[in-house]
């Protein structure tokens, strides 16, 4: 049994189809010819030789639909927490002004 993204299946048969999620999040199909040959349970590799990762690979275009939508979902969320932590500093960076503004006054 392969476990790929969220996916399990039983060893494939070469040739095959998987989805994949290129960094621009487009989707392409493509066809994988064989096993890698130095990582064989790991990775599978197109007739061309480029190798993908099993995590890589989706058995539907649903499935790399849903990987690229929590892709961006987590990405978010750390934009988010990042926020945060950049309005604390900014608060704290005010606080200081403010006291120092009200100290040179008096």
């Amino acid at each position: 049994v392969i476990e790929g993204q969220g996916t399990k299946m039983h060893a494939p048969v070469f040739p095959y189809k998987a989805w994949i999620l290129l960094p621009s999040f487009s989707l392409k199909q493509i066809e994988l010819a064989r096993p890698f040959k130095y990582f064989p349970d790991a990775h599978h590799e197109t007739a061309s030789g480029r190798s993908y990762h099993l995590s890589e690979l989706f058995l539907t275009k649903a499935e790399a639909i849903k990987h690229g939508r929590d892709r961006i979902n987590m990405g978010m969320a750390e934009v988010r927490t990042r926020e945060a932590k950049l309005l604390k500093k900014l608060a704290a960076l005010e606080k200081a002004d403010f006291q120092d503004r009200k100290t040179t006054v008096c």
